[in-house]
């Protein structure tokens, strides 16, 4: 296989093996139909999302948090941040001049260990439409420091996201409430359906049992001398 490796292109060879364990099953009872199972039919309600999530402040980057092995290889040497692996064109980290590579490790000073806190910190304390926020990163195994401008909705915006948010929250538990019930309900039909299909072969099988006794008591009466 070939991979990418600083910049250079390497040529590596692994060896499959085939897995040793065997697994052998065998069932010999009674054939049972399952019943069908019928999906649900779901109706959504109508929900308006417009401003939902603006009001957040926004890097526009792709991110992901740094495992150690990758901490090792980027030179991270606190061995925690959030690695670009994209940055959005015109977008605010893009203005800073951020690339896909660089580890956040600090916020205004404020070590950062991931994607989620990297997030919440941007918001924290952030209660006007611009904001100034001074990032370390390392690149090329150096740290070096960027500032980068944020920006996000006003407050009026801000307050039509939260009602979407409310609105998001009440049709999903509308929803989780429906299938729950879908599925209860559906779960009694199908416990009815197997034990009817139970009773039907056990009935079957005494039918079987009693023919067997009926046999050998004709075999025995004409084995009489």
């Amino acid at each position: 296989m070939k991979i990418v490796r600083d910049g250079k292109t390497r040529v590596l060879s692994a060896k499959m093996e085939a897995g040793t364990k065997e697994f052998n099953y065998s069932y010999n009872g009674p054939e049972i139909r399952i019943p069908p199972f019928h999906v649900p039919e779901i109706n959504i309600p109508p929900m308006d999302f417009s401003g939902f999530g603006d009001h957040r402040a926004t890097l526009g980057i792709s991110a992901a948090d740094l495992t150690p092995q990758l901490a090792q290889y980027f030179g991270v040497k606190q061995g925690k941040g959030t690695l670009i692996s994209e940055v959005t064109k015109s977008g605010a980290a893009d203005k800073a001049g951020l690339k896909a590579g660089d580890v956040i490790v600090q916020v205004d000073g404020q070590p950062i260990s991931g994607v989620e806190e990297l997030r919440d910190t941007l918001n924290d304390n952030f209660t006007g439409v611009t904001r100034k926020v001074s990032l370390t990163i390392v690149r090329d195994h150096h740290e070096q420091t960027v500032s980068v401008d944020l920006t996000r909705s006003p407050a009026g915006e801000k307050r039509t996201s939260s009602a979407a948010g409310q609105n998001y929250d009440q049709a999903l538990a509308q929803l989780r409430a429906q299938l729950q019930a879908e599925v209860a309900k559906q779960k009694q039909q199908m416990h009815g359906e197997w034990q009817s299909q139970l009773q039907e072969q056990m009935k079957s099988l005494k039918d079987q049992l009693k023919q067997m006794q009926d046999l050998r008591v004709t075999l025995h009466q004409e084995g009489e001398i």
